[in-house]
């Protein structure tokens, strides 16, 4: 098991041990994640469960995870009002201290939900923003529950065109309105 022979990828658990891992995580999230708090389906973006970041933190104390995060790279001009950051979230095994994941993250004020708002009020939220989705995309990669959790609302919709219909544009505004009334959940 594991590494290449005759050039060809090995794996590295087998089938009945890759199921019991499979099952143990949907036990795990069963029995003490909550939906609602943790993760949730959002109206009209699908029926896949988005991972929030108190499941995120859930997921990273089960798998003994450390989180380092990392500003990687930052816009403040604030003559324009335009705040933009890159987060990198480095997730190290507490046992061993090597790297089990990396996961990056972005957001700007140029953002949709953001455009109406003060940007001097809100870089705070901007940073904490893309720190969350720096720390969900790593997580996901460590325990492998991309299969089982997405993060990329914004990914699940292209983004208004002019000539969106009447009925895609309120449907937005239903997912814009569901995220703002459970903003403390997201993170």
């Amino acid at each position: 098991f594991g590494g290449r022979a005759g050039g060809v990828l090995n794996m590295a658990v087998s089938i009945e041990e890759a199921g019991k891992r499979l099952e143990m995580m949907q036990r795990f999230i069963a029995s003490y994640m909550r939906e609602g708090e943790d993760y949730g389906v959002i109206p009209g973006a699908g029926s896949k469960k988005v991972l929030f970041k108190s499941g995120a933190e859930k997921l990273c104390d089960v798998f003994a995870l450390a989180k380092e995060i990392q500003i990687s790279h930052r816009v403040e001009d604030f003559e324009k009002g335009f705040f933009h950051y890159e987060v990198k979230a480095v997730l190290r095994n507490k046992g061993s201290r090597e790297i089990e994941a990396e996961g990056v993250g972005s957001c700007n004020s140029k953002e949709r939900k953001y455009l109406k708002q003060d940007p001097f009020s809100i870089s705070n939220t901007i940073l904490k923003m893309a720190k969350k989705r720096a720390l969900v995309d790593a997580v996901l990669s460590a325990t492998r529950s991309s299969g089982i959790f997405t993060q990329d609302l914004e990914d699940m919709r292209d983004n208004t065109k002019e000539e969106d219909s009447q009925e895609e544009r309120e449907e937005l505004r239903k997912k814009v309105s569901y995220l703002l009334l459970h903003s403390s959940a997201l993170g």
